[in-house]
């Protein structure tokens, strides 16, 4: 399996963190909850009332049974102790997928044995299947997929520049204009960064 990092958003404006995870020790509790943290802050606008905060599933998809009981799935929620474990209902979901599931007769376990599949004469489902072999087995598939690694490569290069544009700003007495130099950025973004009002 290869590692994803996926963020969408349903009609219902219900939002989406999903991960796939190799290493099921690299999944632990505190990862999940840094992932449905770092969500959460980018959900709001400035002064919008938290109760319009949508509603947040983070799904982690291990390649093995994470917690080692067959299940398929297994639900996170937050309760309320005192009041016979009563549900919270913050709208913030935790899900871990069980990646070695695999009862063909579920969804779950379908979709589970696609992901395990290395070539996409195997895959199942006819939409997945057509797509994979479109990008793994066509001239037109390997462009595009050259051409999404170019731009995930970049907007990576582009993060580590605002971070060390960051980090230079806070911790050194360079000029802005010394500091874009040296991190090959615009001039105007490293002044936005020094306002603020860039992340």
């Amino acid at each position: 399996m290869v590692t994803l990092d996926i963020i969408a958003r349903d009609a219902d404006n219900k939002l989406y963190n999903i991960e796939v995870q190799r290493d099921k020790y690299k999944a632990p509790p505190q990862r999940a909850r840094f992932h449905a943290a770092v969500t959460d802050i980018t959900l709001l606008k400035d002064r919008q009332p938290f109760k319009e905060m949508p509603e947040r599933y983070t799904i982690f998809i291990t390649e093995e049974d994470k917690f080692g009981s067959g299940f398929p799935m297994y639900h996170v929620e937050n309760k309320i102790a005192e009041l016979g474990d009563a549900p919270f209902r913050d709208g913030g979901h935790i899900i871990y997928v069980n990646g070695e599931y695999r009862d063909l007769a579920t969804p779950i376990g379908q979709l589970m044995h696609d992901f395990a599949c290395t070539q996409a004469s195997d895959i199942l489902n006819p939409v997945l299947r057509e797509r994979v072999r479109y990008l793994k087995e066509s001239e037109g598939g390997t462009i595009e997929m050259c051409e999404l690694v170019e731009e995930y490569a970049e907007k990576k290069a582009m993060r580590k520049q605002l971070e060390i544009a960051k980090e230079l700003i806070e911790t050194t007495d360079l000029s802005l204009e010394h500091i874009a130099r040296v991190v090959k950025l615009p001039l105007a973004t490293v002044k936005e960064l020094a306002r603020g009002r860039t992340a």
